[in-house]
């Protein structure tokens, strides 16, 4: 009976409670109400979600603005969005266009109840969001997502992007996203963007990500959690790789124990068997009782001796001619265990990936310690916007403030005064951290209740007009942003600020270097156009310095030597009135090579229009020739 595995009761017993065990746990999803047959949807209601109608019909309500805290959703099936795939870039593998999807809560609305995918999965999600809140959810709130696989999908989105949710807090309740998995295409140039969840917020209680992992074209770090906002000193968000489900840790010490079980059975059988042959090699060297028989048996019972401690001391070499076979054995066992070091690893060399591998090569998965998520580095070149904004502070008699612009210089939001550029530079970093929390409040509408900082106020002026502050966390306002005819224009000004407050582009300028500026702007004659010959003769070089505008980053401005000359009549030829020019922009219409860095820009022939041009050179005939047709010469360190 050595050699067969015996079946005993209690194994029965214990290979039944796994299989159990290991089935889902699911709501008896056929006596619960469909949601598209649900009228009201009040605390404590379950419903489920059996079709993709069903799944646009909680999107449609939510972003109408209802309710749904302590509503639960229950997928009753898989749910198929658009079926084929989805490359990298976008491109649908089916003929026309995919069904676009709009994410379950936007800037205003929220949802706040409990969807749990009950192992069902959604794929087949195209999301294109303009601006952000980008994902299968948009925005919650105080709401939780559980064991939801989303799969074969894409969403691209300017920030606040996910596959699960682009935006996720826990305010008032703890509230989290846990057993979820996602499979996805994220395109968008945010530090908000992550795989399963872009922005996780703990504003009041504990955030939970748990459990959840995911595979995807970002990179590792920051892969699963795009970005991480903690309010106060007391809130933690988690992101652990184990589940502290009961059932599950059941299942993980039954498994272990069944392993353990099979493995000693079948561990004791083969010894048996070994032992056996081992014998009945043993006993065909007695029966011969000739050295040479025993040479010819003894190497297999050599290999056994030498994996077999146990077997080592057997009675194979006491029986019959055991003395002969003991005489032989050593040279036997010898022989086998110098055949075994000669064999060695196997004749293929294994390269390990590193910095001289090719880009094939790099392109494998990781997996980050803090999630256990699972990513696929991609040689892609990642979703950028063309330009972002810059920051400029400007010293007033009151003392110093910031404004954060625009590419197209347009003013977002400004500052207080502060006494000192030290303090308006920490006042910067200050805004960047409470906008990528901030959520939006309108003053201008009745609220059902009150909204924490930080966020966003829109508010009406004593004029009438629409405006929003921002406030950081401590409730202080860090800047105020000018006013607007319309509450659409406000909030489009807001998704600037959120896509522009992330840049180290700075201007700094004291006062006396501002007034000179602004006074040598009003002191210039526009021209429709210009040449490089009369531009010469009507500003001098001095002049030509001080109105060319640099934005600085951290390091400071860096002369580069490497620049692709650019001449401004070629500029002029080809953008038009208004337009930014910049590296991308000039790679875009193929002006330079597509691996251009840095350009120089070079006055010459005729210039026509009124163009905002970005360089890290200029000469200064190029600057004259910018600044009297009407546009800006700024010189960047990118």
């Amino acid at each position: 009976m050595g050699n067969t595995l015996k079946i005993t009761p209690a194994l029965i017993i214990l290979v039944f409670l796994v299989f159990a065990c290991s089935l889902p746990l699911s709501y008896a999803t056929d006596s619960i109400p469909d949601i598209l047959s649900v009228e009201e949807f009040e605390p404590g209601l379950i419903c489920s979600i059996s079709s993709a109608k069903g799944l646009y019909q909680l999107a449609g309500l939510v972003n109408s603005g209802m309710d749904m805290k302590g509503v639960t959703f229950v997928l009753a099936n898989d749910i198929i969005l658009n079926p084929g795939i989805f490359s990298e870039s976008g491109i649908w593998s089916e003929t026309g266009e995919p069904s676009l999807w709009t994410p379950i809560g936007d800037n205003f609305n929220e949802f706040s109840g409990r969807f749990d995918g009950a192992g069902h999965s959604i794929s087949g999600m195209y999301c294109t969001a303009s601006s952000g809140f980008a994902g299968l959810f948009g925005r919650i709130i105080d709401g939780s997502v559980e064991n939801l696989t989303i799969k074969n999908s894409y969403v691209r989105g300017t920030y606040y992007v996910g596959g699960i949710a682009g935006y996720a807090l826990s305010l008032t309740d703890s509230c989290g996203i846990k057993n979820c998995s996602v499979d996805i295409i994220i395109e968008s140039a945010a530090r908000s963007a992550g795989a399963v969840v872009g922005f996780a917020a703990a504003g009041g209680e504990v955030f939970i990500m748990e459990n959840c992992s995911s595979t995807s074209n970002l990179p590792a770090v920051g892969m699963t959690i795009g970005e991480v906002f903690i309010s106060g000193n007391n809130e933690t968000i988690t992101g652990r790789t184990e589940s502290h489900n009961l059932s599950w840790l059941w299942i993980t010490l039954i498994l272990a124990g069944c392993v353990a079980v099979i493995s000693v059975l079948t561990i004791k059988n083969i010894r048996e068997r070994k032992n056996t042959a081992l014998k009945s090699a043993a006993a065909g060297v007695a029966a011969s009782g000739t050295t040479n028989l025993a040479g010819a048996a003894l190497p297999g019972a050599a290999a056994l001796l030498t994996d077999s401690p146990e077997a080592r001391a057997s009675e194979s070499v006491t029986a019959g001619g055991g003395h002969e076979a003991a005489a032989a054995a050593p040279g036997v066992l010898a022989a086998a265990m110098t055949a075994k070091s000669e064999s060695g690893p196997s004749d293929t060399p294994v390269e390990p990936i590193g910095a001289d591998a090719s880009p094939a090569e790099k392109q494998t998965s990781e997996t980050t310690p803090e999630t256990g998520a699972k990513t696929v580095i991609s040689a892609r070149d990642t979703f950028r916007p063309g330009t972002l904004g810059y920051y400029y502070i400007k010293q007033t008699p009151e003392g110093f403030i910031f404004s954060l612009k625009a590419a197209n210089h347009e003013t977002l939001a400004v500052s207080p005064a502060y006494q000192s550029p030290a303090a308006c530079k920490k006042a910067i970093l200050s805004l960047a951290k409470n906008v990528s929390a901030a959520v939006i409040a309108d003053l201008t509408e009745l609220a059902e209740g009150k909204v924490y900082a930080p966020k966003f106020e829109i508010y009406l002026d004593s004029a009438g007009e629409y405006r929003f502050r921002i406030k950081a966390a401590n409730y202080e306002t860090i800047a105020t942003s000018p006013a607007y005819a319309t509450k659409s224009g406000c909030r489009s000004a807001i998704d600037s600020v959120i896509q522009n407050v992330e840049t180290k582009k700075l201007i700094f300028e004291d006062e006396e270097t501002a007034k000179r500026r602004e006074k040598l702007r009003a002191e210039i004659v526009r021209a429709e156009k210009i040449s490089v010959e009369d531009a010469n003769a009507l500003i001098d070089d001095l002049t030509a310095g001080v109105l060319l505008e640099t934005l600085d980053s951290e390091e400071g401005y860096v002369k580069r030597h490497n620049c692709v000359d650019v001449w401004l009549d070629t500029i002029g030829e080809n953008f038009n009135s208004g337009d930014i020019v910049n590296t991308s922009a000039l790679i875009k219409k193929g002006l330079v090579p597509p691996n251009t860095k840095h350009i120089r820009v070079l006055g010459r022939g005729m210039l026509d229009k009124a163009l905002t041009v970005e360089a890290n050179q200029f000469s200064l005939d190029a600057v004259k020739m910018i600044v009297l047709t009407g546009g800006s010469p700024v010189r960047t360190n990118d």
